[in-house]
This record gives structure tokens, C-alpha cells and sequence, in this order.
């Protein structure tokens, strides 16, 4: 860093002392010392290596079509490709099909010829979770993102054990911008068999929660049990069967303006592209 090296130059180059490299608890069978190189320079000079090029790029799926136009068109890319990757040059090919997968991710032979780089990479990688995330790098481009049953992002024996403040930072990371923007609302919010308590702040589309605490002119006061509180972080669709129900109550001021919050909250898919553009990225 002292030097002016990017993360990429010294992962390329930093290697441990032979000594150490021969000990096989120092191995990089997990982590590895290019993994760590560049999160060492990111604790301490953050993600931008100074080169302005890098300050505000254009994001991968738009870079990606303007890189494979100036080399001349998909065709040409993938002549070249399959040349460098004759001759053993996975790291590259790796890297400049994935380019072209964001640019066209329809294109078969670029699929192919990237999940083959990938497949390469995985089998030379001593560490484990490289290994893993070339193999599965592959596995999706060939067969598409693995589809899993439904479930809750996290058990209900978690949710069980987190407190007030976490259940609701939980939830605030849902909110949907889109949804939540214009609105706000001061919430008292009480746990009637726990004790819990807290002062919830819904405004400039971002949700806060102060445990303990009351707010000093609350627009709604809703009083829940802990079991509602719990099926409600889990799912905030589940607020209306809690309030049909009685597990949930408010008890001053307007339901609708409840009812418009959990409304804001947005569902995430468990599974998602990774070595494609992502789906909200398309076009």
C-alpha cells in the first residue's frame, strides 16, 4: 500500500515466507493470503485504489456491453477467448467471459465457455471456498440459480432469542424505499408479556427503534404480545391476522397508519443471480 500497489497487485504478488508456506496449518485451505491482502487494504484505504477510473464506474451490466462493443462484437470475443483458453489462460478468460454473460446473458456459448473457466479455476484452487464459489459459479450459468424451498430468512428459535431493538432493526432493512418515502409516523410499541418496550421512528423512508424508550408525542400506541411480535418479524404480512386476532392492538390513534408501514416492508428472495446480472438489473 506504502508503494502505491492496487489490491489486485499485491494479492498477485504477496506471498507468505517459504518457511510458513510449507506448514500446512498456515495453508490456505480456507482463507487465503489474496483474499486477505485485499480486505487488509480495504480496512485501511477502503475499496477506492485512487485512480479516479475507479471512482464512479458504470455498473457491471452496462460496463460489460460497452467493453464487449469496442473489442468488436460477441463473435470476436469468443474466438479469442477459446484461444487463451487452449492455452491454459483461465484467470483471463474467466474474467472477460463473465463480461460477456452481463452484456448478453442469453448468450449460450458464453455461459459455457465461462462455467468451463470457472470449473478450471475450482479444480487448480487450494482453498475450499474458492473452490466452492468457482463450482458453483459454473453450476449456475449452466442450470440457472438453485431454487430452494420456501422459508423464512431466519428461524423462528433466532427470532425467539433476539430482543425489541433487533426484531425492528431487522425489519427496518425491509423497508422499500419506494413504498416508504413521504411517510412517517412515531410509534409507541409495548410487549405485554415480556415487558418489552420501545419508540419506533418511521421517516425519510428509514425506520429507527429506540428500546426502553417512549416517544414524546406518539402518533400510534399498539400493544402486542411477544409470540405476535415474533410472527410479525418474521412475515409483516402476518400484522393483519395478529390485529384480526387481538395478538396485536392498537390503542391510540389510526390502525390504517400501521397497517401503511408493515405495507412498506418488501420480500426478498432467498436465491439470486450472482455470475449473471441480477434480475432488477436487466437492461
Amino acid at each position: 500500500m506504502n508503494k502505491g500497489m492496487r489490491p489486485t497487485e499485491i494479492a498477485d504478488v504477496l506471498a507468505l515466507p517459504p518457511d510458513l508456506a510449507r506448514e500446512w496449518s498456515v495453508r490456505g485451505y480456507y482463507g487465503t493470503v489474496s483474499h486477505n491482502a485485499k480486505a487488509v487494504y480495504q480496512r485501511y484505504l477502503s475499496w477506492y485504489d485512487g485512480n479516479p477510473a475507479n471512482l464512479n464506474p458504470l455498473p457491471p451490466a452496462a460496463a460489460a456491453g460497452k467493453t464487449i462493443a469496442y473489442m468488436g462484437g460477441a463473435e470476436r470475443v469468443l474466438a479469442r477467448a477459446r484461444e487463451d483458453f487452449a492455452n491454459g489462460e483461465y484467470r483471463w478468460v474467466a474474467e472477460i467471459a463473465s463480461k460477456l454473460v452481463f452484456a448478453e446473458p442469453a448468450n449460450t456459448a458464453a455461459r459455457e465457455l465461462a462455467a468451463d473457466a470457472f470449473e478450471q479455476l475450482g479444480y487448480q484452487a487450494e482453498s475450499a471456498t474458492w473452490r466452492n464459489a468457482y463450482l458453483y459459479g459454473a453450476q449456475e450459468l449452466r442450470e440457472g440459480v438453485a431454487q430452494l424451498p420456501p422459508r423464512p430468512p431466519l428461524s423462528p428459535d433466532l427470532v425467539a432469542g433476539l430482543g425489541i431493538d433487533i426484531l425492528f432493526d431487522y425489519l427496518a432493512i425491509r423497508l422499500d424505499p419506494a413504498t416508504a418515502t413521504g411517510r412517517r409516523c412515531r410509534i409507541d410499541w409495548h410487549v405485554s408479556d415480556s415487558g418489552e418496550s420501545a419508540a419506533l421512528n418511521f421517516e425519510n423512508a428509514t425506520l429507527t427503534c429506540r428500546p426502553g424508550k417512549a416517544c414524546d408525542a406518539p402518533d400510534l400506541v399498539v400493544v402486542s404480545t411477544r409470540a405476535a411480535l415474533e410472527r410479525i418479524a418474521l412475515r409483516p404480512q402476518a400484522l393483519a391476522d395478529a390485529l384480526a386476532g387481538g395478538d396485536c392492538r392498537v390503542t391510540a390513534g389510526d390502525p390504517a397508519q400501521l397497517t401503511a408501514l408493515f405495507a412498506s416492508f418488501d420480500e426478498f428472495a432467498l436465491m439470486f443471480d450472482i455470475v449473471a446480472p441480477a434480475r432488477s438489473a436487466d437492461g
